[in-house]
């Protein structure tokens, strides 16, 4: 029996995100010509690194947990993942 595993994704939701990282996501889109399912995660993961010094998350569990996000995005060679990474990392 051969199955195939066909992943099908919606487009990145843009729209829940706050508007200064909704308007960066869009402005980089742009810039660098790339699509949102590429830059939004990137950028997620980027801002919560930013503040993990200093704010943690208080889980609907009762514990404290850091803002730290883990992130796996396989883009494709050639997809400018290096220059939206330079662009997301500049200001660290």
């Amino acid at each position: 029996m051969n199955a195939e595993i066909i992943f099908s994704s919606s487009p990145y939701p843009t729209h829940s995100l706050p508007p200064t990282l909704r308007s960066y996501v869009h402005h980089l889109c742009a810039f660098v010509q790339v699509p949102p399912e590429l830059a939004g995660p990137l950028v997620v993961t980027a801002a919560s690194a930013g503040v993990q010094g200093v704010a943690d998350v208080q889980s609907p569990f009762g514990g404290v947990i850091p803002t730290s996000l883990f992130c796996l995005v396989t883009p494709h060679s050639g997809d400018r993942v290096t220059h939206v990474m330079r662009k997301i990392n500049a200001p660290f």
